[in-house]
């Protein structure tokens, strides 16, 4: 089949992809585990069983005026219930009872429902909502902000115009998380939408489709592979439960259909917006090995629209093969000294991933595990920034010194070896293969298996003060699975405790070190981390330009961002 033949048909499918995933949310019972009214929100737009809708929206809308079903602080995550209410007041009014328009409108207009935390995905879900409801709402007073509707309108126009020029030009905070990318695709749809300047709706639909290129130029098998910046454990350890897999499922076609359970982003299902066709042959048509470098605003949670933009930022490299991905944060700059964002560094991230493709995908990784209630087990680092890491092609070196006062002094790798074809113990490697796909994970310390418990079969276990090396490759660069345990056993790995260095001549690829200075060497010579936004063969963007270019087989769709 033609590529554009490919392109047509998945931009076609769109409709039973969608309607399939409806069914899932149709399923969910309109219970407070809909904590944000998201399955009432599509049984209105399906107009499902409407008074048990209205009934289940008008209970949403008293939010405050309940006990939390989980027992969160209710200004956590308003902004999310927020967002589903605006977009039921403003597209199906006509679909509400009087009791639950009342309902609503005093949410909206006698609350403060801007999210205690001031992360990027919750303010620009805050400025979303809110301009919905303003417009809904024009000559009303909005008691928590002192201002008309038409006032708010302004107000939060203006700042999700800054806000997407910013993005655009030295990338999202929250980088590649597989969670909070579908909250920000949700938050431009919902303006997209609805609202009223055409301008701003013009804005919104280029940075979503800016958002669905940069997700596909990582994604393999339907996942966002590579280093992530917030993640949270369920997506970790299972892939396809995560939020971006059903929507990339959706746009795209990607994945296993079959495995996803739900579908949280249902703007995705509401949404008028649909990609074009150019990142669509980008997502499904790409055929051959690439690297793709990316440079990331450092986020700061005290100001996520930054006045005074700071220095600091993120690296990012991802290795792409049709049938896995590896990528890692090849280097991340501090805050400044002083800074009240410093405890938000390395906040839910994960360095370095590979992922394969398949059903189900395997994610593998590894990194210091956390031990409170943001820096969970399998979310890590615990605000110790213990490890440093760099990559070349698949091949990635990582090193770690886990300080004293961590609570937990070991760092462990994710290897799911139920899911994987071979699995075989080798010295300081552990080589695993999953069809033609070969991987080896290498420690300074030795792994050590966890045999019981939740984690069991999934888990290793290495020492505090360690170097890791991780390759994967191909049969068809490596002729075999034994040639590859092979040639990565045979490979010089150097590692000094005392310095906390590693150095590995990867085979094919280099000889990379790292160091916990921060030092990163290729081939001897310090390695040229000074990325581009973007800079991928299908796309690319000079840093804090705002220009940005997507091209593919002698097409071309440039997205201007500039004031």
């Amino acid at each position: 089949m033609a590529e554009s033949e490919i392109v047509r048909v998945v931009q076609e499918g769109f409709g039973r992809r969608r309607d399939k995933l409806t069914e899932l949310l149709l399923a969910i019972p309109l219970d407070s585990k809909d904590l944000y009214g998201q399955a009432g929100l599509v049984r209105l737009s399906a107009g499902v069983d409407l008074p048990g809708v209205n009934k289940h929206l008008a209970w949403v809308a008293g939010w405050f005026d309940h006990p939390h079903p989980t027992g969160r602080d209710h200004k956590g995550e308003v902004d999310f219930t927020a967002l589903r209410l605006a977009r039921a007041l403003a597209q199906f009014r006509d679909r509400l009872e009087p009791a639950t328009i009342e309902a609503i409108e005093r949410f909206f207009l006698t609350r403060d429902f801007e999210s205690m935390y001031p992360s990027e995905n919750h303010a620009l879900q805050f400025h979303a909502a809110r301009l919905v409801a303003a417009q809904a709402l024009i000559d009303r007073r909005f008691e928590a902000y002192g201002r008309s509707g038409n006032e708010l309108v302004e107000i939060d126009g203006g700042w999700i115009k800054r806000f997407i020029r910013f993005r655009a030009r030295q990338g999202w905070g929250e980088f590649d998380s597989t969670g909070y990318l579908a909250v920000d695709m949700e938050s431009l749809l919902t303006v997209y939408d609805l609202a009223k300047d055409d301008g701003l709706r013009r804005m919104t639909g280029d940075m979503s489709n800016l958002l669905l290129a940069d997700m596909a130029v990582d994604m393999v098998g339907g996942v966002l592979a590579g280093a992530h910046g917030r993640s949270y454990e369920i997506g970790l350890l299972n892939t396809t439960l995560s939020p971006t897999y059903p929507m990339l499922h959706l746009y795209f076609g990607q994945g296993d259909g079959n495995m996803i359970q739900d579908c949280r982003p249902v703007e995705c299902l509401l949404s008028n917006f649909r990609p074009d066709d150019i990142v669509v042959d980008i997502a499904v048509n790409r055929r051959r090995q690439y690297v793709n470098r990316e440079r990331k605003h450092l986020h700061r949670l005290s100001d996520t629209l930054p006045e005074v933009i700071g220095d600091g930022s993120i690296r990012k490299y991802t290795w792409w093969d049709p049938s896995f991905a590896i990528g890692a944060v090849q280097r991340q700059d501090p805050y400044e000294v002083g800074s009240p964002d410093a405890w938000y560094a390395r906040h839910q991230q994960v360095e370095w991933e590979l992922v394969l493709a398949g059903s189900p995908p395997v994610s593998i990784f590894t990194h210091h595990p956390g031990k409170s209630e943001t820096h969970r087990y399998w979310t890590g680092d615990n605000c110790c920034e213990c490890g440093s890491f760099f990559q070349n092609g698949p091949a990635v070196v990582a090193v770690y010194r886990i300080t004293a006062k961590q609570p937990l002094q070991h760092i462990h790798a994710h290897l799911p070896r139920k899911q994987l074809d071979e699995v075989v113990q080798q010295g300081g490697w552990v080589f695993f293969r999953r069809g033609e796909v070969y991987g080896g994970l290498w420690a300074a310390d030795g792994w050590r298996w966890t045999t019981e418990g939740e984690h069991a079969d999934r888990e290793m276990i290495s020492g505090p003060v360690n170097g890791i090396v991780c390759q994967a490759g191909t049969a068809e660069e490596f002729d075999s699975f034994q040639s590859f345990q092979q040639r990565l056993a045979a490979a010089a790995i150097r590692f000094d405790a005392r310095s906390v260095s590693l150095e590995y001549d990867s085979p094919g690829h280099g000889k990379l070190r790292v160091d916990a200075d921060g030092g990163r060497f290729l081939n001897d010579r310090p390695a040229d981390l000074d990325y581009p936004t973007w800079d991928s063969p299908y796309l690319k963007s000079a840093w804090d330009s705002g220009l940005v270019e997507l091209t593919k087989d002698g097409r071309r769709l440039v997205l201007d961002f500039r004031q």
